[in-house]
């Protein structure tokens, strides 16, 4: 069931929305809102997952047995990376 509801926004965002509609993104300002309410949710929804991958990538990296690389040596690894792949940096 819907519900109505009544919000404040910033001119600004009016506007943005107003015109949004006009130029036929959405059918109506509520439509417009609907849509960002659900990307906000998917959004929200999607933030524990990211970060649980970025904290396993730096467990990972932790983890590896590999020594460090100082700055000089890293520039030499990307330089011969770029020179194998025929690209430019």
């Amino acid at each position: 069931m819907a519900e109505k509801l009544s919000i404040t926004l910033p001119s600004d965002m009016v506007d943005a929305l107003k015109s949004r509609v006009r130029d036929g993104f959405y059918t109506s300002t509520s439509d417009a809102l609907r849509q960002a309410v659900v990307l906000l949710l998917k959004h929200e929804d999607e933030q524990p997952d990211n970060l649980a991958e970025i904290r396993a990538r730096i467990q990972r990296s932790i983890n590896d047995p590999r020594p460090a690389l100082n700055g000089k040596q890293m520039r030499q690894h990307l330089d011969t990376l770029y020179a194998k792949h025929g690209t430019t940096k």
